[in-house]
Order: structure tokens, then sequence, then C-alpha cells
């Protein structure tokens, strides 16, 4: 169910930034994680809302999707094909011996969640809590791809 927000929310929202000011942390009553929302312009989308990070309040995504198993394989397919396009124009090496990010946060849909490999090994930087719940939903989505034979946690 999608959160009904301030009118000062809304209007942040309506210039579609991909994050929030600490200041607007007590329109959320003290929700975290992922927040869907909906403004009365008919615009949708999912936060996610942890104090713990700077900047708190980040959109996940500008659709009403559920932030899930399904939304974390979709993402990191896309950050891979994003990933291997750049290999493709030789502008990122992508092999059994390399260091590379496949999920920048915000930037692959994923705010608040990195992920490095190094060679066949991932490391995953989980910089908010709402994300560990669905940390087996990453390492299932790894395996998938076949690009780690190895999960490291930070």
């Amino acid at each position: 169910m999608a959160s009904s927000l301030p009118p000062l929310v809304q209007r942040k929202l309506s210039t579609r930034p991909s994050t929030l000011p600490r200041n607007l942390l007590d329109a959320f009553n003290g929700r975290r994680g992922f927040v869907p929302f909906s403004l009365q312009s008919g615009a949708a989308g999912t936060l996610l809302v942890d104090p713990d990070l700077e900047p708190p309040i980040r959109v996940v995504d500008w659709q009403a999707v559920p932030v899930d198993a399904g939304y974390v394989e979709r993402s990191l397919e896309e950050a891979l094909s994003f990933r291997r396009r750049l290999q493709a124009e030789g502008r990122l090496i992508i092999d059994g011996q390399s260091a590379w990010r496949l999920v920048n946060e915000g930037g692959d849909g994923l705010p608040g969640l990195a992920l490095d490999l190094y060679g066949r090994f991932a490391l995953v930087h989980l910089y908010s809590s709402a994300w560990a719940p669905l940390l087996d939903a990453v390492t299932t989505a790894l395996r998938n791809l076949d690009v780690a034979d190895g999960v490291y946690l930070t």
C-alpha cells in the first residue's frame, strides 16, 4: 500500500529527485525501510528511508514495484548487462582476475547496497539494514548470473 505523504514531501518528490534531505524524515513518522508512495499527480514509486544513511531518504524506483527477490534479480541483471556493454566497448575488463563494481547503489536501482567483484568473489556492502532481509536474494541472483563463486559481506 502506498504511503500518503505530507504536501511538502509531495512537492519535493514532484521534481523527481534521487534523494530527499534529512529535514523531511519526520514526515515518515518513524517508518524505515522500503516505503511505497504515490503522489497526487499520479506518480508513484518506492523510497528507502533510513536515518543512518546520508542522505536518509533515497528513491529506489519511480514505479510502484515491490522491492523483493525479483526486483533484486532484475536490478542485478540490468547492472551486469550495462557492465558487459562497457566491456564490449573496451571500457571495463571483466574476467576471473579483475576487480570491478557490479552495483553502485542508486545508480543501479539499489540505493544503500554496493557490490564489488574481485575475480570470481563478490563483496556485498550493505549500507542500509533494509537490505539484510534480501541478502539471500542477492546471493541467489549472483549465483544465477554466474559471476561469483563466493560472497563476502561487509
